[in-house]
């Protein structure tokens, strides 16, 4: 049996379809020559935001970014008002 073959592009894709439903965008860090730059991270981004700063610790790989949209998702539907 061979192994599996998957395009990665399609796989980002639906994270960040999934974030999206969270309320989420993901983002790469950018790279502005400042010692917090973090192109190698990728970042949550609330979809309201049209300027959130892509700076500090961010996740490793998109996957990770997706997880913390989700729960960040969570918390905001757990700490919404009951009407």
């Amino acid at each position: 049996m061979s192994p599996a073959k998957f395009d990665p592009g399609v796989i980002v894709r639906a994270l960040r379809f999934r974030a999206k439903l969270d309320g989420f965008r993901l983002e790469r860090g950018h790279y502005m020559d400042r010692s917090d730059d973090r192109a190698d991270r990728w970042y949550a981004v609330p979809l309201e935001d049209n300027d959130a700063p892509r700076s500090g610790d961010g996740f490793r790989t998109i996957a990770e970014a997706a997880d913390e949209a989700e729960r960040l998702r969570k918390l905001r539907e757990a700490s919404a008002p009951d009407d």
